[in-house]
């Protein structure tokens, strides 16, 4: 009989081994060249999704670097966590006026890069986007109420190249329509003439296209936001004052005082760096699409928290007209979200609650602004370095802050409520 020798042995044993770690060696190449071709689709097809990923762990962070003034109500801070956690804002400035004229303010994480940039502080520079249009807004009111326009002052007899008019309804248009988002013009159709990419807009350069519009809907008859409305205030405030827009505006609120300044597209050196890991267009160059001189009464300004509560103080003291002496109430509803709109500000109420708010929201690429006056005389301005990853999700910074703003004034104060 035959039989296997030691040597014999030692072979099959070892084609046994070789045979397994062969075998091993294999399904980890496999595992590695699969999760290598994983991740290399995910960046491709997904490039700001590591970005996203990492975000609760740099939120985390940011938020411990968070420092307020002496005296703030805890709620003020809250606001900061509130921001971090859930719009996508790892820096930020919130600052809140109390009736009584006491200034609260918190601000949190980097100038630039995480850990590589010095921290925010209350006077880093930040765009206002669309939050520039109260000072457009009351700056026409001071012209109002210093009798050089009037709320019925009619656009063609200020834009005369405007006539003759294809649509003869732009006859109508008052300054008031302009203020209030009322004047015919919409961008339901998703074209914004203002923010066309690589498209310079017609306003305030070519002024005659407007005769050659036809208006959405008549003036007056209902509420479509409008970034062009304000930019024909803007040609308003240039023609009854007689300075560009930018000179006035620099001129009526100290802007050299005050630190706030015109946006010509590039960031300057005290401006923070936006975080663009939620915009899924636009990039940290998307300044070079847009006409910034044309954005100035729409969206052109820039500063800091602290100078945009106190500016809007201010207007709230004009007399006899204020931001807030806008119909907010006629023909809408104030418990939905952008619908009742007066002299810039909207008006925005919750169903069984006491506090009215009055808000003026703005947004760029990495970059989302908030000012709230409360009807008890409170001011708060919100600026930030980021973006909810879905638009929505602003909405529910708005909701936090009437649930703290309420809590603020009327608990356990019944009898302040009435």
């Amino acid at each position: 009989m035959g039989g296997c020798t030691e040597s014999d042995r030692w072979v099959i044993l070892n084609k046994k081994l070789f045979s397994e770690v062969d075998s091993k060696d294999c399904l980890l190449v496999i595992v590695i060249v699969a999760c290598i071709a994983a991740v290399s689709h995910f960046w491709i097809t997904n490039p700001l999704g590591p970005a996203r990923i990492i975000y609760p762990l740099q939120a985390y962070t940011a938020q411990h670097t968070t420092t307020c003034s002496s005296g703030r109500p805890a709620w003020l801070e809250g606001a900061i966590k509130e921001a971090v956690r859930r719009q996508g804002a790892l820096s930020n400035q919130v600052v809140y006026i109390d009736p009584e004229g006491n200034e609260h303010r918190c601000e949190n994480g980097w100038t630039g890069e995480m850990f590589f940039s010095p921290l925010l502080n209350e006077e880093t520079r930040f765009r206002f986007a669309s939050v520039s249009k109260l000072f457009t807004a009351d700056a026409v009111i001071g012209l109002i109420n210093e009798g050089r326009l009037s709320l019925d002052t009619k656009l063609v007899d200020i834009v005369p190249e405007a006539l003759p008019a294809k649509d003869d309804r732009i006859e109508s248009i008052t300054i008031e329509h302009l203020l209030t988002h009322k004047a015919g013009f919409s961008r339901l159709n998703g074209v914004d003439p203002m923010f066309q990419i690589g498209l310079k807009p017609w306003c305030p350069y070519s002024l005659s296209k407007l005769a050659e519009m036809r208006l959405s809907f008549a003036p007056g008859e209902k509420t479509v936001y409008s970034n062009l409305g304000y930019c024909l205030l803007g040609v308003a405030v240039e023609r009854v004052s007689g300075l560009s827009f930018r000179e006035y505006l620099e001129r009526e609120y100290d802007m050299k005082a005050s630190g706030l300044e015109f946006v010509d597209g590039p960031y300057v050196a005290d401006e923070v760096k936006y975080d663009f890991r939620n915009s899924d267009f636009y990039g940290e160059e998307y300044y070079k699409f847009f006409d910034f001189e044309a954005l100035s009464s729409s969206a052109g300004l820039s500063g800091s928290a602290i100078a945009l509560a106190r500016d809007v103080r201010r207007m709230l003291r004009r007399e006899p007209l204020t931001l807030l002496s806008g119909d907010m109430k006629s023909d809408c509803n104030p418990d939905i979200v952008r619908e009742c709109y007066g002299y810039s500000f909207y008006r925005y109420h919750q169903p069984d609650k006491y506090l009215e708010l009055y808000i003026q929201g703005g947004q760029f690429p990495g970059n989302t602004t908030l000012v709230i006056v409360d009807s008890k005389g409170g001011v708060f301005s919100w600026l930030s370095a980021g973006q909810a990853l879905q638009g929505i999700e602003l909405l529910e910074m708005y909701h936090f802050l009437y649930e703290v703003l309420e809590k603020h004034y009327f608990s356990g104060a019944e009898s302040v409520r009435s």
